[in-house]
């Protein structure tokens, strides 16, 4: 099986146990675990923000029908699409260049709005490059991002998820 764990810090969050079962998907029950933290903490679907990149679209849709309401999570946000592209049919669509959100989010931590960043999110927000391309400040890549990070250390080979995580949650 899988865990899904959420991490503050030295603190455990949350914990969704995944067990390998023919009956119920993983995905199903990453939706289902959410929708018992919302209800445990009596937190609205609508306050939900999701990274509507890869698979979080639908794991998005699975959440909703699992909390059982035609409300829709709040911020559904993809970074790959043109902006607009889907907020003109879907309003809980938000869209924007992931160079924008990074550098926004720089903004409210050097201007002391945001305290609490985990170690992780941390090492990942600042060694994220941004070049120079065109004469537009532009968001290092993941896959350069990963390859880089990863002749580093190859802990560091991966995603930057929790810098992603992170961000969504201030817009």
């Amino acid at each position: 099986g899988e865990i899904v764990l959420d991490y503050r810090g030295e603190e455990l969050l949350f914990k969704i146990d995944i067990k390998a079962t023919v009956g119920t998907s993983v995905e199903m029950q990453i939706a289902q675990g959410v929708v018992d933290i919302l209800r445990r903490y009596n937190v609205p679907l609508s306050a939900l923000a999701i990274d509507a990149v890869g698979a979080g679209r639908a794991l998005g849709e699975l959440i909703r029908i699992s909390y059982g309401t035609d409300e829709q999570p709040y911020k559904i946000l993809s970074v790959r699409l043109s902006r607009g592209a889907f907020s003109k049919t879907d309003p809980s669509f938000y869209t924007s260049s992931p160079t924008d959100l990074w550098i926004q989010f720089r903004a409210f931590v050097q201007h002391k709005q945001i305290f609490g960043i985990d170690v992780e999110a941390g090492r990942q927000l600042c060694s994220r490059e941004l070049i120079v391309k065109d004469g537009k400040m532009v968001l290092e890549g993941k896959v350069k991002y990963k390859t880089r990070m990863g002749a580093v250390d190859p802990r560091f080979s991966k995603s930057p998820d929790e810098a992603d995580a992170a961000i969504i949650c201030c817009h």
